[in-house]
Parts: C-alpha cells; sequence; structure tokens
C-alpha cells in the first residue's frame, strides 16, 4: 500500500484487495492457491460479491481445469484458450512441436517419451547419431523449475567410453545401439544427476514420474558449461482479439543447475535482440500467431538458452510457458514504479502514459536494468 501510495495513486484501499481462501489452513501445504479458493466457498462469494455489477476477468498464473472452474462460479472470463490446447501445448514435449512447426532453432532432441524401453532405445540412438554431444539432460513435461530435470554426462561412463572406441568395428550399427542402450541401463542410476534429489531418492523413483508423465530427452550445445551464456525468455501477451503485445525480454539467474531465483531486464545474452541471427519480435510474433490460431490467448513466455560457438553468439529454444508468472508481474510493476519516477523528476512532461513510453525504451536500450526475484524487485538507473 505504502509504495502505491507514495506514487499518487488514489483510494488504493478500495481499490487494491487480498482475499485469504477461508481454507488456507485445511488443506496441506502442497495445494496451489487456485485449489485452495475452489474450496473455499466463503471466499468464493465474498470474492463474487466484491465483483459484482464491474466489469472484471481472471488473469491466471497457470491455466488449468481448476481456473476455469473458478471463472465458471464466479461467472466472469478467463485470459486463456481452449483447455485441452493449453494443456497439451504447455509441456515440454508440445513446446518441441511448436517451435519445429515455426522453424525455430531447438537442442538434439526425442520427445513424448512414455515407456522406459522408449527412453533408452531414444538415448541411444541419440547418442549414436549425434556424438559430438556429451551431455543428455532429460526434462519431465509437466514439471518447471528444474523439478523434473536429470541429466548425465557421458565422459564420466568408462563402458561407454571403451565401446566408443570399438564403433568402427561393428558393421551392423542396430547392434552396436542395443549395446550402448545396455550400458547405458547399466550405469545410468550411479552416474545420473538428479535436480530434484530430495524429491527423488534414487534413479528409479524418478524414472518412474518421467515415464508416468512423459517427457524430452535433448542435447547440452556445448562440453564447456562457460559457453552457457544466459537464459533469455521473450514474454508476450496474446490479447483476444489476436493483436500481440511484445513484454519486456529478461534473462533468467540461476545459482544451482537449471534452477531460477530470478531475473534481470531486459536480457543480455545478445548484445541485438534483432540482428541477423537472432530476432526476438520475430520468434515472438511467429509463435504468438501461430498460438493464437491454435484458440490460445493470455501470457505466454518463450523460453531460449544463448551460447558461444566459435565466433557466434546462437540461441536455442526450450520451452515455452503459459500464464502470468512471479518475474513478468515483477518486471511491469517495475516500469509502472520507474515511469512514476520519472513523472515526479521530470514533471514537466507531465504525461505519466509518455514517461511510460519513456521508462520501456530506456530500459530496452540498456540504460537501466532491472533485477527482479520472486518477492523483490530493484530498479538500477
Amino acid at each position: 500500500f505504502s509504495i502505491i501510495a507514495t506514487l499518487g495513486v488514489e483510494r488504493i484501499k478500495e481499490r487494491f484487495h487480498v482475499l485469504v481462501p477461508d481454507q488456507v489452513n485445511v488443506y496441506p501445504p502442497h495445494f496451489s492457491i487456485s485449489q485452495l479458493l475452489l474450496l473455499s466457498s466463503g471466499t468464493l462469494t465474498e470474492l463474487k460479491k466484491l465483483i459484482q455489477d464491474k466489469e472484471a476477468y481472471i488473469v491466471p498464473g497457470n491455466g488449468g481445469q481448476i481456473e476455469v472452474d473458478i471463472s465458471m462460479f464466479l461467472e466472469i472470463p478467463i485470459l486463456m484458450g481452449d483447455l485441452f490446447q493449453t494443456e497439451t501445448i504447455f509441456t515440454k514435449s508440445g513446446a518441441k512441436l511448436i517451435f519445429e512447426a515455426n522453424e525455430i532453432n531447438v537442442p538434439v532432441s526425442a520427445w513424448d517419451i512414455k515407456t522406459e524401453f522408449e527412453f533408452f532405445a531414444s538415448l541411444a540412438h541419440l547418442i549414436i547419431t549425434y556424438p559430438e554431444y556429451e551431455t543428455w539432460i532429460f526434462k519431465m513435461d509437466n514439471e518447471s523449475n528444474g523439478r523434473g530435470i536429470a541429466y548425465i554426462q557421458l565422459d564420466r561412463i568408462q563402458q561407454y567410453l571403451d565401446l566408443k572406441k570399438e564403433y568402427f568395428r561393428y558393421d551392423d550399427k542396430k547392434k552396436y545401439e542395443v549395446l550402448v542402450g545396455e550400458c547405458l541401463q547399466k550405469n545410468i542410476s550411479k552416474k545420473v544427476k538428479i535436480i530434484a534429489n530430495l524429491l527423488y531418492k534414487s534413479w528409479e523413483d524418478y524414472l518412474q514420474e518421467f515415464i508416468s508423465n512423459r517427457g524430452v530427452i535433448e542435447a547440452c550445445p556445448t562440453t564447456n558449461p562457460s559457453n552457457i551464456i544466459g537464459s533469455p525468455s521473450i514474454p508476450i501477451l496474446i490479447e483476444p482479439d489476436g493483436s500481440i503485445e511484445h513484454l519486456p525480454t529478461y534473462d533468467k539467474i540461476n545459482i544451482f543447475s537449471f534452477r531460477n531465483i530470478g531475473a534481470i531486464s531486459p536480457q543480455r545474452s545478445f548484445p541485438s535482440a534483432n540482428d541477423s541471427e537472432v530476432n526476438f519480435d520475430l520468434i515472438a510474433d511467429k509463435i504468438g500467431k501461430y498460438l493464437y490460431e491454435h484458440d490460445i490467448i493470455g501470457y505466454v513466455t518463450i523460453e531460449l538458452i544463448s551460447y558461444r560457438n566459435a565466433n557466434s553468439i546462437r540461441y536455442l529454444a526450450i520451452d515455452l510457458k503459459f500464464g502470468l508468472n512471479d518475474l513478468i508481474s515483477s518486471i511491469r510493476f517495475c516500469h509502472f514504479l520507474y515511469a512514476h519516477a520519472m513523472d515526479r523528476l521530470q514533471p514537466d512532461l507531465g504525461n505519466i502514459s509518455l514517461n511510460q513510453e519513456r521508462s520501456l525504451s530506456m530500459i530496452q536500450n540498456n540504460k537501466c536494468d532491472i533485477f527482479t526475484f520472486p518477492f523483490f524487485a530493484h530498479t538500477k538507473i
């Protein structure tokens, strides 16, 4: 309240409301806010009275059946498209299909893996087909922030290294592929690195969850971790009329393997995000148009990685996320704060919308940075 009030926003306490689901202490702590709200009839009724006779709609952080049920109870729209399409497209496997359909670079991959046999057969085939890659990453379709990720480094498996030396002695490459698969099955439980190792106590636990939810296998594009420059993200808003708003880009900050703790905006992975090698606006428009044609609207984030290759910087698209996440919210709030700060510093401009445009321009042109964390945002001028 105090931060927004200092910016001159009027009647903030009448306009800003926080409701806590009345069943918050009844159900387990892993229940989402949406689940708790749907189970809290008293809070739903209070919310319905609060928005009565007002224009209102839901902006979901995650689009699923629960959010749709809440919108139906409240009798208001929700900023998302077809539920089935949303649940199908916004998985690790679904994202691969979307990127390939739009000719956007992706890592060497196999996806929609749903059996143990398919997992090892796909991994062995990828390794033999692309021997230049030494690290292979496994990602569950429905997890995020590193929870469903594991990886293996082939240079740590001596039996595989011995087999690799014998590759040219095998006339039957299919037989060699079977041997590689058997080698992986024998050694993977000892050599694999599971990111959420408190959640999955063993490789067997992880693999069972992986094949239950389906997932992807993808190659790490470089053998030298220092060649991975960053994790740029391109958020967009697909409006109900099909227009696409380009939101400020950001680079995710990772202090642990595959674990995000915050972001810096705008992205710094590419000196120019719209040069001849990578055009963020073009990527955003391609994906936004394709999704709208497939009945998707709302907030979408296109996630990339950037890496050095010889004398150039390249990118690969690795994921597609639906919903208004914490990072986008924090960055947009920072733009709001910065625009009002400019309005106070330069009152002669007298136009907050103009200042919002100028603040966005300054941030996008690297004249200032935004550092943002899930519960902390700071503007550095």
